[in-house]
């Protein structure tokens, strides 16, 4: 996904990496949600920025990897700090963000599995 900061496209992603920081910074997704039922609008707006910011240094590292390994110059933007992002939005531009930030979230815990179907054996029928 992508999130646009004052007209530059930020890169989120919720990777094993994000979910690390997650873990240090509120305790994990389960804590980070007690937290929000827990605390008024300032608090919540804080808490989403927060997620944000990790997401965000989720896509951008995860940018900079997949270019190196490609053998790419990475040239998406830096990422950005959790308080660039509470100094630049607004409350209500946050807030609308956070939908889009737990479906990414989602979108990290689902897997692909390709089945082949089961090859067909030669079975002689027997009357």
């Amino acid at each position: 996904m992508f999130v646009d900061i004052m007209g530059i496209k930020y890169p989120a992603s919720y990777t094993i990496r994000a979910q690390t920081l997650i873990d240090q910074q509120f305790g994990g997704l389960d804590q980070m949600g007690s937290k929000m039922q827990e605390v008024g609008d300032a608090g919540k707006f804080d808490l989403i920025a927060d997620l944000l910011a990790i997401l965000i240094d989720g896509g951008v590292t995860r940018g900079r990897v997949e270019c190196e390994l490609l053998g790419t110059e990475y040239d998406g933007p830096a990422a950005i700090s959790a308080d660039a992002i509470k100094q630049l939005l607004k409350p209500g531009e946050v807030f609308d963000l956070y939908p889009a930030l737990m479906d990414e979230i989602r979108d990290g815990y689902k897997t692909t599995i390709k089945l082949k179907p089961p090859k067909a054996k030669n079975v002689k029928a027997t009357p």
